[in-house]
């Protein structure tokens, strides 16, 4: 066990917290990412907390301190604390029994500072932060791991993904974040077995999603994803474009991935991998791009006001697909102006298919006219 001296900036929440687990004998910890990401310069988000006090003396110090607490999580030794600016969680040491899909133990048993960190997942996510010393507890070599950039398991990485198969993604996420490379015990792992089986298509898209957004390199992390055959996981049964770009854009990215798929069947493949309404009509739009013409262009425009794309993305993507800036340009342009009541009106139509088509008649034409072309 190393530890080491740290100037860490602690909620003021987070102090008086700790003093009334001192008070009564107890020792309270900051564990986990708060610590990881403190040491790489970054304001941490999350604080969560561990302690040797049982879920029912937590609760006990917390009614003492005059604060609520909720015990929803309390089988699992997790007590949600609240104070009058913030929420957060306190857990009992403890060792899981992961026998179903990862999400949650199956069982707990209490356990000591050395037992909890068995636990974990990562080397650079097991570091605790003694509140009492303002010291880093360091029983894995997270410090040293994470200043090197090295991306390892906590004891044996087969027994580690076996706890919980989406660690696979995660261990994933922080090299492409870090833009390094995954220790050996994880790839001899997942040279073995990478597969996904049993976690939820939610856990898997929300995974996904995060290493696309944290990445340092995107084409780095997608080459590591295909390099262990993660997309059969990801996208199972779906074709996938290797033809990596380099763009921070999750949308971008998306539909780049997946521009072989026709409109309907990606709908259906989609919904089912639980991505949301809104990411679906963005990336469907996207990939139908590759379809605008002068023709098209006026049944393009109905579509895009309800896509949610931005100009950016459009720019982007239908450059990449070949689309001319010219006619990107005129569609970005090109503005609606036929009132269907005044068409009907002057030539004496009726609402029906002969209206429906001399209006489109007139806007494509007015559209040709924002292109020069007759």
């Amino acid at each position: 066990m190393e530890r080491i001296k740290f100037e860490l900036e602690i909620p003021n929440d987070i102090k008086a917290i700790n003093s009334f687990f001192v008070d009564n004998g107890f020792k309270l910890f900051i564990v986990g990412g708060s610590i990881r990401d403190a040491l790489l310069g970054k304001k941490p988000k999350d604080w969560d907390l561990a302690t040797d006090a049982l879920p029912e003396q937590v609760e006990e110090i917390m009614a003492e301190a005059g604060l609520r607490t909720l015990a929803t999580g309390k089988s699992f030794g997790v007590i949600n604390v609240f104070t009058e600016d913030n929420e957060f969680e306190i857990a009992t040491f403890r060792t899981d029994s992961k026998e179903s899909d990862g999400r949650r133990p199956d069982s707990v048993t209490f356990t000591t500072i050395e037992g909890d960190v068995l636990r974990r997942d990562l080397t650079i996510n097991a570091l605790f932060f003694d509140l009492d010393t303002s010291e880093i507890v360091d029983m894995v070599g997270g410090v040293s791991d994470l200043k090197n950039g090295i991306i390892r398991t906590v004891g044996n990485a087969e027994d580690r993904f076996g706890e919980d198969r989406l660690r696979i993604l995660r261990a994933i996420r922080f090299a492409a974040r870090f833009n390094n490379g995954l220790h050996s015990g994880i790839i001899d792992a997942l040279d073995k077995d990478s597969s996904l089986k049993g976690i939820s298509s939610e856990r898997i898209r929300d995974e996904f999603l995060k290493g696309l957004k944290s990445a340092k390199s995107t084409v780095f992390f997608l080459e590591m994803l295909d390099s262990f055959n993660l997309f059969e996981s990801i996208f199972p049964n779906m074709v996938i474009n290797k033809n990596f770009i380099e763009d921070k854009d999750p949308i971008i990215v998306l539909a780049t991935l997946l521009k072989g798929h026709e409109f309907g069947k990606l709908k259906k493949d989609l919904n089912k991998l639980t991505f949301s309404t809104d990411e679906i009509k963005a990336i469907e739009f996207l990939i139908g791009l590759r379809k605008l013409s002068v023709d098209t262009a006026i049944l393009f425009k109905k579509v895009f006001k309800n896509a949610g794309v931005s100009s950016d993305q459009l720019r982007n993507f239908g450059g990449r697909i070949g689309v001319s800036s010219k006619l990107l340009d005129a569609f970005e342009e090109f503005e609606f102006t036929v009132d269907g009541d005044v068409t009907m009106c002057l030539f004496g139509l009726k609402p029906g298919k002969e209206l429906g088509e001399l209006i489109k008649e007139i806007e494509t034409n007015n559209f040709k006219k924002l292109l020069g072309v007759s």
